[in-house]
Formats: structure tokens, C-alpha cells, sequence
């Protein structure tokens, strides 16, 4: 059902694989990475698009260098809604703008593709942090479906169709400096 299958990036297609693999259909998988992502998998298992949204770190990283005097600050859980400083009023529009951003397409998805019984799946490095947030009360526990990248029959599978076949990778092959950070959950 999409236009152009080919554009659909691996990450997506790991992610969907490995959710259709854990967990009953429909599915809506989100991926907080360097974009936030929304993969949608019916309840017959098959992948019917997504929505991409800039990630966290991006938004933070846009904000810190295309403004004249807003600081970098690192994602963090806040409870206040209203900062006080510039610094915490950024944090606040970080979080709180990105659980509502959540919740408001989930909420959508749900009325707008009849996905009323979806499962909502949560993975990326970010996940952890929104988890415990999601208004709709349904997030599951976070899928490390990113992780199966050393699962030779999973990366084989969601390769597929491609144009050139993926291999797992030895992450003692990627400096520790350019690997994403720890999940921490």
C-alpha cells in the first residue's frame, strides 16, 4: 500500500520486524532517535507507513544554534510544565512538547486508522525517559528492537527486497565515542 516501498528506511523495517515478532497486531512502533518516528503495522502484520517527526536531540541541537542566546541543555524528565529560567523553560518545552507530541498523534492514529486496540512500542536512546509518560497509558515496556542488529536471521529478514543485503555488525568495531549512548533503564 505505500508509493515508494524503497524509501523506507532499515532502521523502520528492524523496528517493525521485531515488533511484529514480540508483540500482537496493530502495532504503532516509535522511535526516538535522531528522528521520532511512527511505524504502523495493521492487524493483519503488514507495515502501512509512519510519520516522521525531528528528534529530541535535533530539536535541542536547532534551538541552541540558531538562536542568539538559548542554551544546549541535555533532555531530562522535568515535573513543572512553567520554567522559571531560560534553561528550564526549554527543558519544560522539550519534554512536555514531546510527551504531548506523542500522545496527540497516538491519539490520531488510533481515531484516524481505527488502530483503537494498537500496541504502543517505545524504543530509541530516548524512549526511557518518555515511558512512564505517555497520556494514553498504553506505552509497553521499551522493545530494544534496535539491538537485533547482531541477529543475522532478523537483519537478514528485514532486508529483504532491498537493494543490497545488511550484516549484523561486531559493535567492538565501532569506537566507543560514536556509538549511541547507553539506554540506562
Amino acid at each position: 500500500d505505500l508509493d515508494k516501498p524503497s524509501e523506507v528506511g532499515v532502521d523502520r523495517l528492524i523496528n517493525s520486524y521485531a515488533g511484529l515478532h514480540l508483540y500482537q497486531c496493530p502495532l504503532i512502533i516509535i522511535d526516538f532517535g535522531t528522528a521520532t518516528t511512527f511505524d504502523i503495522i495493521d492487524s493483519g502484520g503488514s507495515y502501512n507507513g509512519g510519520i516522521i517527526c525531528p528528534g529530541v536531540n535535533l530539536s535541542i541541537q536547532s534551538l541552541a544554534n540558531n538562536t542568539a542566546k538559548l542554551p544546549l541543555i541535555e533532555i531530562k524528565k522535568v515535573e513543572k510544565l512553567v520554567g522559571k529560567d531560560t534553561t528550564s523553560a526549554i527543558e519544560s518545552g522539550i519534554y512536555w512538547g514531546y510527551v504531548s507530541l506523542v500522545g496527540g498523534l497516538i491519539n490520531r492514529l488510533k481515531e484516524q486508522n481505527g488502530f483503537k486496540d494498537a500496541q504502543i512500542i517505545a524504543t530509541g536512546g530516548l524512549s526511557g525517559i518518555f515511558k512512564s509518560d505517555d497520556p494514553s497509558a498504553r506505552a509497553k515496556a521499551v522493545v530494544e528492537a534496535t539491538t537485533h542488529f547482531n541477529d543475522p536471521e532478523i537483519v537478514s529478514k528485514a532486508s529483504t527486497g532491498l537493494k543490497k543485503a545488511m550484516k549484523g555488525l561486531d559493535m567492538s568495531e565501532i569506537p566507543e565515542n560514536e556509538r549511541l549512548q547507553e539506554r540506562g533503564w
